[in-house]
Protein backbone atom coordinates (compact mmCIF):
# COMPACT_ATOMS: atom_id res chain seq x y z
CA UNK A 1 0.00 0.00 0.00
CA UNK A 2 0.99 3.24 -0.41
CA UNK A 3 2.14 5.44 2.21
CA UNK A 4 -0.47 8.17 3.59
CA UNK A 5 0.73 11.46 3.09
CA UNK A 6 0.19 14.56 5.88
CA UNK A 7 -2.35 17.06 4.84
CA UNK A 8 0.92 19.94 4.22
CA UNK A 9 1.97 17.38 1.79
CA UNK A 10 -1.63 17.44 0.14
CA UNK A 11 -1.85 20.90 -0.12
CA UNK A 12 1.52 20.76 -2.14
CA UNK A 13 -0.30 18.81 -4.49
CA UNK A 14 -2.97 21.23 -4.93
CA UNK A 15 -0.75 23.74 -5.49
CA UNK A 16 1.17 22.24 -8.27
CA UNK A 17 -2.54 20.99 -10.26
CA UNK A 18 -3.33 24.19 -9.84
CA UNK A 19 -0.53 24.96 -12.44
CA UNK A 20 -1.07 21.75 -14.80
CA UNK A 21 -3.89 22.78 -17.15
CA UNK A 22 -2.96 24.55 -20.33
CA UNK A 23 0.34 22.96 -21.11
CA UNK A 24 -0.24 23.63 -24.70
CA UNK A 25 0.29 27.27 -24.06
CA UNK A 26 3.01 29.49 -23.59
CA UNK A 27 3.04 30.94 -20.56
CA UNK A 28 4.56 34.68 -20.58
CA UNK A 29 7.27 35.33 -17.94
CA UNK A 30 6.74 36.18 -14.89
CA UNK A 31 6.94 39.88 -13.99
CA UNK A 32 8.80 39.29 -10.60
CA UNK A 33 7.54 41.62 -7.23
CA UNK A 34 10.99 41.93 -4.33
CA UNK A 35 8.78 38.97 -2.70
CA UNK A 36 9.28 36.55 -5.69
CA UNK A 37 12.93 37.70 -6.44
CA UNK A 38 14.04 36.98 -2.72
CA UNK A 39 11.81 33.42 -2.51
CA UNK A 40 13.63 32.29 -5.38
CA UNK A 41 16.76 33.52 -4.53
CA UNK A 42 15.97 31.87 -1.26
CA UNK A 43 15.04 28.36 -3.20
CA UNK A 44 18.33 28.49 -5.00
CA UNK A 45 20.49 28.58 -1.88
CA UNK A 46 18.42 25.91 -0.55
CA UNK A 47 19.17 23.74 -3.38
CA UNK A 48 22.76 25.12 -3.85
CA UNK A 49 23.37 23.65 -0.63
CA UNK A 50 22.12 20.12 -0.98
CA UNK A 51 24.80 17.65 -2.34
CA UNK A 52 23.23 14.34 -1.81
CA UNK A 53 19.83 13.22 -0.81
CA UNK A 54 17.75 10.21 0.09
CA UNK A 55 14.12 10.01 0.45
CA UNK A 56 11.22 7.92 -0.14
CA UNK A 57 8.74 9.21 -3.16
CA UNK A 58 5.16 8.20 -4.52
CA UNK A 59 5.37 8.61 -8.12
CA UNK A 60 1.67 9.61 -9.34
CA UNK A 61 0.89 8.59 -13.10
CA UNK A 62 -2.28 11.00 -14.50
CA UNK A 63 -4.38 7.60 -14.74
CA UNK A 64 -4.28 7.91 -11.01
CA UNK A 65 -1.69 4.60 -10.83
CA UNK A 66 0.99 4.90 -8.26
CA UNK A 67 4.87 3.85 -7.71
CA UNK A 68 6.85 3.69 -4.81
CA UNK A 69 10.26 3.64 -4.21
CA UNK A 70 13.91 5.23 -2.50
CA UNK A 71 15.04 8.86 -4.77
CA UNK A 72 18.88 8.74 -4.80
CA UNK A 73 20.44 12.41 -5.52
CA UNK A 74 24.07 13.24 -5.87
CA UNK A 75 25.27 17.05 -7.55
CA UNK A 76 25.86 17.35 -10.16
CA UNK A 77 23.95 15.34 -12.71
CA UNK A 78 23.34 11.85 -10.86
CA UNK A 79 19.81 10.33 -9.72
CA UNK A 80 18.76 6.98 -9.26
CA UNK A 81 15.09 5.97 -8.69
CA UNK A 82 14.25 3.22 -6.81
CA UNK A 83 11.35 1.27 -7.16
CA UNK A 84 10.19 -0.78 -4.65
CA UNK A 85 9.15 -3.32 -5.36
CA UNK A 86 10.43 -4.10 -8.87
CA UNK A 87 8.38 -1.34 -10.98
CA UNK A 88 7.73 -1.45 -14.57
CA UNK A 89 11.00 0.18 -15.93
CA UNK A 90 14.37 2.19 -14.52
CA UNK A 91 15.32 5.75 -14.16
CA UNK A 92 19.51 6.57 -13.81
CA UNK A 93 21.71 9.53 -14.59
CA UNK A 94 24.91 8.82 -14.09
CA UNK A 95 26.19 11.79 -14.14
CA UNK A 96 26.17 12.44 -17.82
CA UNK A 97 23.14 10.50 -19.47
CA UNK A 98 19.66 9.93 -18.15
CA UNK A 99 18.77 6.15 -18.69
CA UNK A 100 15.27 4.65 -18.80
CA UNK A 101 15.35 1.33 -18.60
CA UNK A 102 11.79 -0.18 -20.06
CA UNK A 103 10.31 -2.91 -22.01
CA UNK A 104 13.26 -4.71 -22.83
CA UNK A 105 15.23 -1.39 -24.32
CA UNK A 106 17.37 1.29 -22.95
CA UNK A 107 16.79 4.89 -24.43
CA UNK A 108 19.34 7.35 -22.97
CA UNK A 109 19.05 11.16 -22.76
CA UNK A 110 21.29 14.10 -21.65
CA UNK A 111 20.52 14.68 -18.35
CA UNK A 112 21.05 18.61 -19.62
CA UNK A 113 18.26 17.78 -22.09
CA UNK A 114 15.39 16.52 -19.09
CA UNK A 115 13.23 19.07 -16.74
CA UNK A 116 15.26 17.74 -13.37
CA UNK A 117 18.72 18.86 -14.87
CA UNK A 118 17.62 22.09 -12.62
CA UNK A 119 17.94 19.78 -9.21
CA UNK A 120 21.09 18.20 -10.51
CA UNK A 121 23.06 20.87 -11.88
CA UNK A 122 26.56 21.94 -10.77
CA UNK A 123 25.16 25.61 -10.38
CA UNK A 124 21.47 25.78 -9.83
CA UNK A 125 20.24 29.17 -11.17
CA UNK A 126 16.95 29.38 -12.47
CA UNK A 127 17.33 32.46 -14.54
CA UNK A 128 20.32 30.27 -16.87
CA UNK A 129 18.35 28.23 -18.64
CA UNK A 130 14.84 28.31 -17.02
CA UNK A 131 12.08 31.07 -17.50
CA UNK A 132 10.05 31.08 -13.84
CA UNK A 133 5.84 31.56 -15.21
CA UNK A 134 4.76 31.44 -11.55
CA UNK A 135 5.38 31.82 -7.89
CA UNK A 136 2.70 30.25 -5.70
CA UNK A 137 2.52 30.57 -2.14
CA UNK A 138 -0.18 28.66 0.01
CA UNK A 139 -0.86 27.40 3.83
CA UNK A 140 3.04 27.26 3.95
CA UNK A 141 4.02 25.77 0.95
CA UNK A 142 5.75 27.48 -2.28
CA UNK A 143 5.88 26.84 -5.74
CA UNK A 144 7.58 27.80 -8.50
CA UNK A 145 6.83 27.06 -12.21
CA UNK A 146 9.18 26.90 -14.61
CA UNK A 147 9.58 26.04 -18.43
CA UNK A 148 12.92 26.15 -20.56
CA UNK A 149 13.79 29.17 -22.38
CA UNK A 150 14.53 27.66 -25.87
CA UNK A 151 11.01 25.97 -25.72
CA UNK A 152 8.27 27.60 -23.75
CA UNK A 153 5.29 25.68 -24.69
CA UNK A 154 7.40 22.28 -24.27
CA UNK A 155 7.32 20.24 -20.92
CA UNK A 156 6.47 22.25 -17.65
CA UNK A 157 8.24 21.69 -14.63
CA UNK A 158 6.82 22.76 -11.31
CA UNK A 159 8.90 22.67 -8.32
CA UNK A 160 7.04 23.00 -4.55
CA UNK A 161 8.38 23.23 -0.86
CA UNK A 162 7.22 23.52 2.50
CA UNK A 163 8.64 26.81 3.90
CA UNK A 164 10.34 28.01 6.86
CA UNK A 165 12.32 25.49 7.34
CA UNK A 166 12.61 25.34 3.29
CA UNK A 167 12.53 21.39 2.20
CA UNK A 168 11.70 20.65 -1.17
CA UNK A 169 8.38 18.06 -1.19
CA UNK A 170 6.91 17.08 -4.52
CA UNK A 171 7.10 17.88 -8.36
CA UNK A 172 5.41 17.79 -11.43
CA UNK A 173 5.96 17.30 -15.02
CA UNK A 174 3.60 18.30 -18.24
CA UNK A 175 4.52 17.02 -20.75
CA UNK A 176 3.82 18.35 -24.32
CA UNK A 177 0.84 15.74 -24.66
CA UNK A 178 -0.80 16.78 -21.50
CA UNK A 179 0.48 14.04 -19.36
CA UNK A 180 1.13 15.27 -16.19
CA UNK A 181 3.45 13.07 -14.06
CA UNK A 182 3.45 14.00 -10.18
CA UNK A 183 6.11 12.87 -7.61
CA UNK A 184 5.90 13.50 -4.01
CA UNK A 185 8.73 13.51 -1.19
CA UNK A 186 8.87 12.34 2.21
CA UNK A 187 11.39 10.70 4.66
CA UNK A 188 13.96 13.18 2.98
CA UNK A 189 17.46 13.07 4.18
CA UNK A 190 20.43 15.63 2.78
CA UNK A 191 24.33 15.66 3.20
CA UNK A 192 24.42 11.02 3.88
CA UNK A 193 26.68 8.93 1.96
CA UNK A 194 25.87 7.51 -1.23
CA UNK A 195 27.44 4.59 -2.72
CA UNK A 196 28.60 5.54 -6.13
CA UNK A 197 27.51 1.92 -7.56
CA UNK A 198 23.64 3.32 -6.94
CA UNK A 199 24.31 5.09 -10.04
CA UNK A 200 25.92 2.85 -12.03
CA UNK A 201 24.25 1.31 -15.13
CA UNK A 202 25.62 -1.55 -16.34
CA UNK A 203 23.77 -3.88 -18.70
CA UNK A 204 26.46 -5.55 -21.37
CA UNK A 205 23.20 -7.29 -23.06
CA UNK A 206 21.41 -4.06 -23.45
CA UNK A 207 21.99 -1.14 -26.01
CA UNK A 208 20.78 2.15 -26.25
CA UNK A 209 17.65 2.28 -28.69
CA UNK A 210 17.64 5.45 -28.59
CA UNK A 211 20.06 8.48 -27.93
CA UNK A 212 19.28 12.35 -27.60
Amino acid sequence: PVTPVSRRFALGAALLGAGAAGVAAALPALAQTPGDRADIARVEAYLNAITTLRAKFVQTEEDGRQLEGVLHLQRPGRLRFQFVPKGPYEIIADGTQLNYIGGGALTQVSIDATPLSVLVAERIRFDDRLQIVRVERESGFIALTMVQKRSPDGERLEIAFADRPLQLRRWAITYRSGRVVSVGLFDIETGIDIDPKVFVYDNPHLRPRQTY
